[in-house]
């Protein structure tokens, strides 16, 4: 994870023109992944156009660099927050709010827009769907004991005991299977461009 040093800062909050192209230059692969997150449904047009927005709302907002975080998050928290701006930009417009896409990215062929709940959040519905996919994707790459268990106990909500007893293991055993799947989902989370920082800091906060 990149960092940035007090000299780089001061150079990129003078508005020195080369630190910016030097910048934008390292991070905009981060900038034009987010934009195109299809959960946003953006289209090329707009996602051209919320890059540059984004780009714009980095040298306005440099002053307010917290140095104690990484420079990709404080990147990215940008640019989820100009997303979701837009998001809600466009169902004030149009008063319709298209349904998220499902999993696999696809609309099922029965989804037909919808008046939208002024009691909706765009910002939950887009982020609880990301998450979602990243767990999915990183439950299909854990062993599959850990899979297992991890649907057993968090999904079907079976308890130590209906595991134990399924399973022709001990509740102890249970219990120590559980921690050590969640760690290894906490560190392949914590290896995620995305959401990384969000499972490292809370780690890190519980020491």
């Amino acid at each position: 994870m990149s960092e940035i040093s007090p000299e780089q800062l001061g150079r990129l909050q003078s508005g020195d023109r080369r630190a910016w192209d030097d910048f934008f230059a390292q991070h905009d692969e981060l900038i034009r992944s987010v934009v195109s997150w299809s959960k946003w449904r953006f289209s090329p047009p707009t996602r051209e156009d919320m890059a540059q927005g984004i780009r714009l709302a980095l040298f306005k907002a440099i002053e307010s660099f917290n140095e104690e975080s990484s420079v990709e998050y404080y990147v990215k928290r940008i640019c989820i927050n100009r997303c979701i701006d837009e998001v809600r930009r466009q169902i004030r417009a149009r008063q319709i709010l298209v349904p998220l896409a499902t999993g696999d990215g696809q609309r099922p062929e029965e989804e037909t827009a919808r008046m939208a709940d002024r009691s909706q959040d765009p910002l939950r519905d887009v982020i609880n769907a990301e998450v979602a996919g990243q767990v999915k994707r990183v439950l299909e790459q854990v062993d599959e004991l850990c899979r297992v268990a991890i649907q057993r106990f968090y999904f079907a909500q079976q308890s130590y005991k209906q595991m134990a007893d399924e399973l022709g293991i001990s509740i102890n055993t249970v219990g120590s299977r559980l921690a050590k799947c969640l760690e290894k989902m906490r560190k392949m989370f914590s290896a995620d461009l995305f959401f990384g920082e969000d499972f490292r800091v809370s780690n890190d906060s519980g020491q």
